[in-house]
């Protein structure tokens, strides 16, 4: 009979996808804008601690000019840079706990018990941090001592 509709003969696996369609786009967005969050927090990190260095270079300048070598200022621009950004991460860690917990509610794939994901974030931007400031560190110590102090 012409008046009668068909039955929806989709498997129990296609209505599935298409119930879950809408939180799995919703994860892979929100992936896309954890990985550039991540990205924009390393870089602005690097100017960050490059900032510092800039600011410290008449003190590194006359560290040098006392007679200490590039890899004793490094490791002291990098103590430098690991109080605040010990502080930093704690509560930047806090926060992506917290986050974790309110979007394990709405997104699927996402536990509030992902520890992985939180190390591998904190402990890939520590130590960027940490490469980045001796760097800085070494960077700053190849200048003349003399040339810096005259600059000011």
């Amino acid at each position: 009979d012409w008046r009668v509709s068909p039955v929806d003969l989709s498997s129990t696996q296609e209505r599935l996808e298409a119930a879950y369609a809408i939180q799995h786009f919703a994860s892979s967005v929100m992936s896309i804008f954890s990985a550039v969050a991540v990205v924009l927090g390393i870089v602005s990190l690097h100017v960050l601690v490059r900032s510092i260095g800039a600011s410290k270079r008449r003190e590194i300048a006359i560290r040098a000019a006392l007679g200490a070598n590039r890899l004793r200022i490094a490791r002291w621009f990098a103590g430098e840079i690991s109080k605040p950004m010990i502080t930093a991460i704690f509560f930047g860690a806090a926060g992506l706990w917290v986050w974790f917990r309110v979007m394990s509610a709405y997104l699927l794939g996402i536990g509030a018990s992902d520890l992985g994901i939180v190390v591998t974030v904190v402990g890939g931007i520590s130590t960027w941090a940490l490469v980045s400031a001796i760097a800085s560190g070494v960077r700053a110590s190849y200048r003349s001592p003399a040339d810096v102090l005259r600059e000011e």
